[in-house]
């Protein structure tokens, strides 16, 4: 059923609860809606649920642990939302959920370790969550998690402990965690993951031990992370598969006395390799010996002497 973009929408009528057969629900930008009615714990069959932009629901039914099919909840920008129920972990079989943008959450009261068919979460800490400086540990019970998005968050300092343990990983965005210090022991356990971003992380300063030894990874971006330390390039190209790289605005990374120049170990010979890199430092690019360059980017790199950058022949 689509009900999205209906702005007038302040409350759903009370015949759609004997709709019982529904298996989805867009309320997209209901921008008026203030809450859901009382009996939606009853939609026994609904698999999907959308209140992307619901930017006025204040609450969500105190009890819709019933719902035990659903499996897609999005509440992104839904930022007058206090609470979460109180039953919401009984939503066993919710593979994705999107917290972001809500920003009203004074707390998220959620036994994660209960959601255990959960494949994707995008989370988002706020100002209202002063007290809390780390992720909850229960997150390292969610061993069908593929997809991790953490973002906003100006008092996160570490992720859980048993970060590691989460064996089937594929993907990792980080963003805007200022007070981010470091990456748990055991990432390098996290043997399926094949993406990793890092974007404004500006107390992060290494990566942790074993980082090169990541067998799956591919992508790596870090952007705007000012104070990652020099060091880390020497784990970023010892990685065995990863094709493509961009450092963006992390100045350190490539410091005068750390690196100058693109190493010729960053390029596999038989793979594809995109290199970005946005920096002043640069002085040279050497590439020699490759069957193949797929994308090479040296964006604002002022320094770069002409007859300092050779291709292969």
């Amino acid at each position: 059923m689509d009900l999205a973009f209906c702005s007038s929408l302040k409350e759903l009528p009370p015949l759609l609860g004997q709709l019982s057969s529904v298996q989805q629900l867009d309320l997209m930008c209901c921008t008026n809606l203030e809450n859901l009615s009382a009996d939606f714990g009853t939609w026994t069959s609904l698999k999907q649920l959308n209140l992307r932009s619901c930017k006025n629901l204040r609450a969500l039914p105190e009890y819709m642990g019933g719902l035990s099919l659903l499996s897609n909840l999005n509440l992104h920008g839904c930022g007058r939302l206090e609470k979460l129920p109180v039953d919401f972990e009984r939503l066993t079989s919710l593979k994705k959920l999107d917290l972001s943008g809500c920003i009203g959450l004074e707390k998220v009261s959620v036994h994660f370790e209960m959601l255990t068919s959960l494949e994707e979460l995008n989370l988002q800490l706020h100002e209202n969550m002063s007290s809390l400086s780390s992720l909850p540990e229960e997150l390292s019970a969610l061993q069908k998690l593929k997809t991790f998005s953490f973002q906003d968050s100006s008092n996160i300092c570490s992720l859980p402990s048993g970060f590691g343990k989460l064996s089937s990983l594929e993907a990792i965005t980080i963003q805007y965690c200022p007070s981010l210090k470091e990456l748990p022991a055991g990432f390098e356990s996290l043997a399926a993951l094949q993406y990793l971003k890092l974007h404004r992380c500006d107390s992060l300063v290494k990566l942790p031990t074993g980082f090169e030894k990541l067998p799956s990874l591919m992508v790596l971006e870090i952007r705007d992370s000012a104070n990652m330390e020099g060091a880390v390039m020497d784990k970023i190209i010892n990685l065995p598969q990863c094709y493509e790289v961009c450092i963006t605005r992390s100045t350190q990374l490539i410091e005068p006395n750390s690196m100058k120049w693109v190493p010729n170990s960053v390029f596999k010979e038989g793979q594809r390799v995109s290199f970005c890199i946005t920096t002043e430092n640069f002085r040279e690019v050497s590439v020699h010996g490759l069957i193949e360059i797929w994308l090479l980017k040296t964006k604002f790199c002022f320094d770069l002497v002409q007859d300092k950058f050779t291709l292969p022949h």
